[in-house]
């Protein structure tokens, strides 16, 4: 029973190095220092796999893997610069090559537009007609914090379209003939390389598979089965793993990708032009400033009939303020006027008051004089108090009837 489970984990051991090897040797050469130990190991633990039944399965793993690793022929002789090439062969190589090279294209292009809809629309339509899809678009309404319509700004949109490569320049000369170009940029990243080695660890891999399921088979042993499982898992997924990457790589180079601006403008971007002599100048610069200033009176214009509520408004609010103001300083001079004729008015009757109190006096010095008996004059005094002072309040009523 020992020599069986030392056979066993024996077996295990070599299957693994053995496996490993195989697919460091098909994934690149820099592995081929591990493979030889790789090799060597396999031969010491040779003996173990035969006492458990296993060496032929062994053996032909190695000559299976041997042969079958051998993957991306195509690849391999496109991209082989050791052979000695003929003139013949060259030109055969250079056609594999461009029929096998793996590109994923991108373009980019900026547009101006005086009719934003229309052109936006087109290009939806346009793409979706071509086989392809908008993976991302957005539209900038210029319709920014701001209470005034006609300095917002204008309109933009940004598109990123994926079309079938085939189909790629007709898009693009689509859009140039329904808008002014104002920039545009190529670019093609080749993932060859890339592609070839993801796909040459995937048929390694596969091949591992099939040989860990054709083992797993024959294999009686607990220990060497949840071995043989687990490694099954983890080809499982890293076989998973390329192939979504290759998925990706697929669908980025059989569709290109079109970044798309389209800006509305009012005036297109006048294209460049040789040099000019100095009267085409002159009379290029003189025209455009003739349109700014037309194009300045018009946006006053329009700027004085959008603010124009506003201007009635305050217009409003002053004159009510002027009005008052004006009645104000009117009751301020109709009260000082009054104030002075109320002073001017005490003034004579203080006057008269003082010529009767001395023409009074000047009877009573005469009547003393003749020997008469005066007069006694205190309820005549007390009778011209009182009416002193009902004189006074009804000038007070009258004045604050009058500030009213």
């Amino acid at each position: 029973m020992s020599k069986r489970r030392v056979g066993t984990m024996g077996l295990t051991l070599v299957l693994s190095v053995c496996l490993a090897g195989c697919g460091s040797a098909a994934s690149s050469a820099d592995y081929g220092d591990t493979t030889a130990q790789s090799a060597e190991t396999v031969e010491n633990y040779k003996v173990a796999g035969s006492a458990n039944g296993y060496g032929d399965v062994l053996a032909a793993s190695e000559t299976a893997a041997s042969d079958d690793y051998d993957v991306a022929p195509q690849y391999e002789e496109s991209f082989d610069a050791d052979q000695p090439a003929s003139e013949t062969s060259g030109t055969a190589a250079n056609e594999n090559v461009a029929q096998n090279r793996k590109l994923i294209k991108r373009v980019s292009l900026t547009a101006e537009t005086q009719e934003f809809d229309k052109l936006t629309d087109h290009i939806e339509k346009k793409v979706e007609s071509l086989g392809g899809y908008m993976e991302n678009s957005q539209v900038y309404s210029g319709s920014g914090y701001s209470t005034s319509s006609y300095n917002r700004s204008r309109r933009e949109a940004t598109y990123t379209a994926r079309v079938p490569v085939s189909k790629m320049n007709d898009l693009v000369e689509d859009v140039g003939n329904n808008s002014n170009i104002t920039q545009k940029s190529e670019s093609a990243e080749d993932v060859t390389l890339n592609y070839v080695d993801n796909q040459s660890r995937k048929e390694a891999l596969e091949v591992e598979m099939d040989r860990l399921m054709e083992i797993l088979k024959q294999a009686d042993d607990v220990d060497t089965i949840v071995a043989l499982e687990s490694r099954i898992t983890e080809v499982r997924y890293e076989i998973q793993s390329i192939e979504s990457t290759l998925r990706t790589y697929d669908n980025l180079v059989d569709f290109a990708t079109v970044n798309i601006t389209v800006e509305e403008v009012e005036d297109y971007t006048p294209e460049p032009v040789k040099k000019q002599s100095d009267w085409e100048r002159m009379t290029r610069g003189f025209v455009e400033s003739l349109q700014d200033v037309g194009r300045g009176i018009l946006n006053f214009l329009i700027g004085i009939v959008i603010v124009l509520p506003y201007l009635v408004l305050w217009a409003v609010i002053i004159l009510v303020i002027v009005l008052i103001v004006k009645k104000w300083l009117r009751g301020r001079d109709k009260r000082a006027e009054k104030k002075a004729a109320k002073k001017a008015a005490k003034a004579a009757k203080a006057q008269k008051k003082k010529e009767e109190a001395a023409i009074r006096r000047a009877g009573l010095k005469k009547n003393k004089a003749a020997g008469e008996k005066p007069q006694d004059t205190t309820e005549d005094k007390t009778e011209e108090k009182a009416e002193e002072k009902t004189e006074e309040k009804a000038e007070d009523k009258a004045e604050e009837k009058a500030d009213k």
